[in-house]
């Protein structure tokens, strides 16, 4: 796996922050880390919800196309005759 977070590439990070910050900072660093993220994640998902609800979008309801339902149809694969329309 090439790219940014490549597991040797992570691997560098946490040795560097080890050392940085010493193994008794390292596990209240992360508590610290895991909240912000979750914090993020929640101002993420609110901002998500204001954003669909500004533009009318609700993942409650079903959407709809303005033509309305097509008629259902008959074997042959055409749409009924109406009724007394000789």
């Amino acid at each position: 796996m090439e790219g940014l977070f490549a597991p040797w590439h992570l691997l560098i990070v946490l040795v560097v922050a080890l050392l940085v910050l010493g193994p008794s900072k390292l596990p209240e660093v992360g508590r610290q880390v895991g909240r912000g993220l979750a914090e993020l994640r929640k101002f993420r998902e609110s901002f998500d919800e204001d954003v669909r609800g500004f533009l009318g979008h609700h993942d409650d309801e079903p959407s709809t196309s303005s033509g309305g339902e097509l008629p259902p149809t008959d074997a042959g694969g055409k749409p009924p005759l109406p009724e007394g329309g000789d």
